[in-house]
């Protein structure tokens, strides 16, 4: 069958749907994504992929036309089954407009009416078992492999990061010789909300102390076009110390599209509860996870054998009692103190990576 996924959130959030997109494939499903741009590029270069079709939801009046004019660009791909992830609205909307005869979605206030099977919200999963849970009744028989799905790396890393290589060949392991064996490490500083950004002072005790543990570690910062003043400042530290020339930007030499393959290779990666995190998961990556105002309790949490989450209430006995304060962070703490980063401990950081490299 031709399945379409209709799925425009955030970048975290697609990198999600990667065990249902290999469930899928695994199932011999033509699988169709129907995203953002940002969704496009994290998917470019997946062959699990028949195709992929960027949409754009706009603002304003020009909503309800954009919502009309994504419904017949989902209805000209003439898909059998539309899945759709988000619990939106507008998403709602759009599905129904289409008039894909099978329509799956999530549970919620009137939902009944643009969808033609709702599934519960189950809260305590993990997001990527949630999106899975999707397609087991419609696109999965019997013997459809999403065991297997959900235990290999779900986003492809197989293409080799010819740019980032090209700019930092040092790096490559296919140079790599008893003069050149460098392992790098990633550390991804941003996310959208401010509240989410452990400080750039403590990012800079991690990355010192990693890099005094390992003579062999090197770090490279990654962030995309919107980070890339964080990502400079955070390398700005290192400009004029000893360790200038194992501190490496990333921001030009890591496309989206190429960020999946550069985690893949890493000895192991660090970020905020923010994309990078759920990439790293995705790929298979040891991943460190750094919580301030959200949980990793809400299905965003890391997973794998691999991973870790690391916060205040988690490595401190005299626990916060405000937090988590939200699911998705703020712009300033509310309770203006903002000690759920500020008094987490770079230490505390570091050790959960050699807790999830042992």
């Amino acid at each position: 069958m031709r399945v379409g996924i209709f799925h425009t959130a955030f970048i975290g959030d697609l990198a999600n749907c990667g065990s249902l997109i290999e469930s899928l494939y695994l199932s011999k499903h033509e699988v169709i994504l129907i995203t953002n741009g940002a969704g496009a590029q994290l998917f470019l270069y997946d062959e699990r992929l028949a195709k992929r079709v960027v949409v754009k939801k706009l603002r304003g009046i020009k909503k309800l036309l954009s919502i009309y004019k994504i419904a017949q660009i989902i209805k000209s791909n003439r898909v059998d089954i539309l899945l759709v992830p988000h619990r939106s609205f507008t998403s709602a909307l759009v599905a129904k407009f289409s008039q894909v005869p099978v329509r799956v979605g999530f549970e919620g206030f009137f939902r009944k009416l643009f969808f033609t099977e709702l599934l519960p919200f189950e809260i305590n999963k993990h997001e990527s078992q949630r999106l899975l849970s999707l397609g087991k009744s419609t696109c999965f028989g019997e013997s459809d492999g999403t065991g297997q799905a959900c235990q290999t790396n779900s986003l492809s890393a197989t293409r080799k990061p010819l740019k980032f290589f090209e700019i930092f060949p040092e790096l490559d392991p296919d140079q790599r010789s008893e003069f050149n064996s460098a392992e790098y490490f990633v550390i991804s500083p941003g996310s959208v909300w401010a509240t989410k950004r452990y400080p750039l002072g403590h990012w800079r005790e991690v990355i010192e102390k990693l890099l005094l543990q390992n003579p062999r570690f090197v770090c490279v910062l990654c962030g995309g076009p919107d980070e890339r003043n964080l990502v400079h400042q955070l390398k700005g530290f290192f400009d004029k110390s000893l360790l200038a020339n194992r501190v490496y930007d990333g921001v030009d030499a890591v496309p989206l599209c190429d960020l999946p393959s550069v985690i893949g290779r890493a000895k192991f990666s660090i970020s905020n509860d923010s994309a990078p995190l759920h990439i790293g998961c995705a790929v298979g990556c040891p991943t460190v996870g750094v919580y301030g105002p959200t949980s990793e309790l809400t299905g965003f949490g890391p997973v794998g054998m691999r991973s870790a989450a690391v916060s205040y209430n988690l490595v401190n006995e005299n626990k916060l009692s405000c937090q988590p304060c939200s699911s998705h962070g703020h712009d300033v703490c509310p309770k203006r103190h903002f000690r759920c980063m500020n008094d987490l401990k770079p230490d505390d950081v570091v050790q959960a990576v050699f807790n999830i490299l042992r």
